[in-house]
């Protein structure tokens, strides 16, 4: 089944004029609801109300704000262009402040995120990083750090892996604090929880100056546990701690996918007539882990996949290209694009297509609640508004900018 959402023609109008086209499209599908948010202190059209079900939770989204006119899609000003980082709660802005040089905060979104209806951000001075929560020091600590992991375990303390700007190794720290180090290897996996404990995955590449090998290495309580090979000249795609049980997703030597579940390797079932055509990775939730990757049937077509253990437990339809999956309670969504570039997002076996003109981004741009969802969409010219859609309605944010991380109130 396939749901198609568009604007209505006159608030169109009123945002994208400039670009008539674009919409005519979007405009001759048949279901949905549209609504603008403002960028300023009243935060919402008044013609529409986010509902205050109490058991809805709360979503907040962060991004940047360029002046009016400024194309910061080409950044002529190369990043020192005056802007502002803001936070909104439900379509309302209840945070904003200035970003650049002087004031300690990037533009960057991949130096913000949102946790918790907080916005935390990290910055490289001359000589220190400093992590900053809603545009206010939290600690800094010497050395120019790229900030690869972010968790907030348990909402107070604040939990990092980053590796340095110049070099090899990563550094994992509370509270700016080291905790453990390494002057090799280089974080893969994001920082999550297992079994209670900090974890992440990082590689070690291959050098014959130092005598290093490839290989795949696990962090997790203070302990660095190396993953054997699951085979010989195999090649992982994704490896995992869950449940202090060890996962590697990989191919063989002749192509064919495997997954190992604590050193014992099974193959993965394939549909009929397909052939593997790439591994992706693992997503998991508090109860189950899946594994992800595309196959190619007899016609050309790719097809994501999403397995439980070996067994194949999704299937997306032919012509749909999945490049995030979520877990939600034993369901699996997806986020991706059709083959014509149309962004597209399937929950519970339903397509739901978006506004040409905009693409997801990267990073956190999507959050999951209790059955109900927030996403952003990234526009792909900086003639077009923001755009995020919650529970299936899309608003639209009145700034030229976009937003890069969505939220609720839990961490």
């Amino acid at each position: 089944m396939k749901t198609h959402l568009f604007f209505t023609i006159s608030l169109l109008l009123a945002f994208c004029s400039c670009n008539d086209g674009l919409w005519e499209g979007a405009a001759s599908r048949n279901i949905g609801r549209f609504h603008e948010t403002d960028s300023g202190d009243t935060g919402q059209n008044p013609d529409y109300e986010f509902p205050e079900d109490p058991d809805s939770p709360v979503f907040y989204l962060a991004g940047i704000e360029y002046p009016p006119g400024y194309d910061w899609r080409r950044d002529t000003g190369y990043g020192t262009v005056e802007c502002r980082l803001f936070l909104m709660r439900n379509g309302r802005r209840i945070f904003e402040t200035d970003v650049g040089f002087a004031h300690e905060l990037s533009s960057d979104s991949d130096m913000s995120r949102c946790i918790g209806g907080h916005v935390y951000s990290d910055y490289s001075t001359a000589g220190e990083t400093v992590i900053k929560k809603d545009g206010i020091e939290m600690f800094r600590y010497p050395g120019r750090e790229m900030i690869l992991g972010f968790l907030m375990p348990d909402g107070k303390a604040v939990h990092t892996i980053g590796a340095p700007r110049e070099g090899e190794g990563w550094t994992y720290r509370i509270n700016g604090v080291i905790t453990a180090s390494s002057e090799t290897g280089f974080p893969v996996t994001e920082l999550y929880i297992d079994a209670g404990m900090p974890t992440f995955g990082y590689r070690v590449h291959a050098d014959d100056f130092y005598g290093l090998e490839d290989g795949c290495h696990i962090f997790q309580n203070g302990q660095k546990l190396k993953v054997p090979p699951p085979s010989p000249d195999s090649e992982i795609a994704d490896f995992r701690l869950f449940r202090n049980t060890l996962y590697v997703l990989f191919t063989d030597d002749e192509g064919k996918p495997f997954i190992s579940i604590n050193g014992e390797n099974e193959p993965i079932e394939l549909p009929e007539s397909t052939e593997c055509h790439s591994l992706k990775g693992f997503i998991c939730d508090d109860n189950a882990i899946y594994a992800t990757g595309m196959v190619e049937d007899a016609s050309g077509n790719i097809i994501t996949i999403v397995w439980s253990g070996t067994e194949i437990y999704r299937s997306f339809e032919p012509g749909f290209y999945a490049t995030t999956c979520y877990c939600e309670d034993a369901n699996i969504c997806a986020i991706g694009h059709m083959s014509d570039s149309t962004p597209v997002f399937c929950r519970d076996g339903e397509y739901t297509e978006f506004p040409e003109g905009y693409s997801f981004p990267s990073g956190s741009f999507a959050c999951f609640s209790e059955r109900h969802y927030c996403l952003s969409l990234f526009p792909n010219s900086a003639s077009l508004p923001p755009v995020y859609v919650i529970d299936g309605e899309i608003f639209t944010a009145d700034i030229n900018g976009y937003i890069f991380s969505v939220c609720t109130e839990e961490t």
